[in-house]
């Protein structure tokens, strides 16, 4: 969908399951790609979900932007990479500001577009894991869950974040042989988002930087969690 009305910055493919499936509220899920991906590449997994509710799914592109650890490299982007071997304390804040910013405002955009009461989830993988991480400590949306893949928290501080999405339902999973985002540093995130009363889950997988088979099987038990 090319969302020219939509004037805040982000592109995005909408791909909507069962419309044959009768309800009062609709399910909605933002889906964010990694670094250098873009809006397609998640469509392909959602067929292998089998799910039966009614949902629809949002796929935005992040915008083009340089990328420091790349030479300064063009590419799709939530926010610049400046050190690999810092990854959560190295941060654009501008960047992730940014990001968390054009996500809320697509928000809003889709809960004024439906004639229903929808329910959001918001799924990243990577780099948008990370925003999705964010949009749980900053949104001021309360959301039916956030799953975040292959991510980690930037440095923040607890006592400057937004409650809203305390008791929401966040899974965040992780490859055991991950050298991108190294396991210990997704576990620490989880275990920060622990230890300040969140409501957070952890699953660790026998894989790299990417998506498993097993790992797709619990993201489907967690849909239907989340959208019954």
């Amino acid at each position: 969908m090319s969302n020219e009305q939509f004037a805040h910055k982000l592109d995005f493919i909408e791909y909507t399951i069962n419309d044959d499936v009768k309800s009062t509220s609709m399910g909605v899920v933002i889906w964010l790609h990694g670094l250098g991906a873009n809006a397609q590449d998640f469509v392909p997994l959602i067929p292998e979900l089998k799910l039966k509710s009614h949902i629809k799914f949002i796929f935005p592109n992040a915008p083009q932007r340089t990328i420091t650890i790349n030479n300064g490299a063009l590419m799709q982007a939530w926010y610049d990479i400046r050190d690999m071997t810092k990854i959560d304390n190295a941060v654009d804040w501008d960047g992730i500001d940014h990001s968390v910013l054009q996500v809320e405002n697509l928000i809003d955009y889709l809960i004024k577009e439906e004639q229903k009461p929808i329910h959001i989830a918001v799924v990243g993988f990577s780099q948008g894991g990370v925003i999705a991480y964010m949009m749980a400590l900053r949104s001021q949306h309360r959301f039916a869950g956030i799953l975040a893949l292959s991510c980690y928290l930037p440095d923040v501080d607890f006592n400057l974040v937004s409650n809203m999405n305390k008791k929401t339902p966040i899974l965040a999973c992780h490859g055991k042989y991950d050298m991108i985002v190294p396991y210990d540093t997704g576990l620490e995130s989880y275990n920060k988002f622990r230890t300040h009363g969140f409501n957070i889950s952890w699953k660790g997988y026998p894989m790299d930087h990417g998506v498993c088979l097993d790992e797709i099987k619990d993201i489907s038990l967690w849909f239907q969690d989340r959208f019954i």
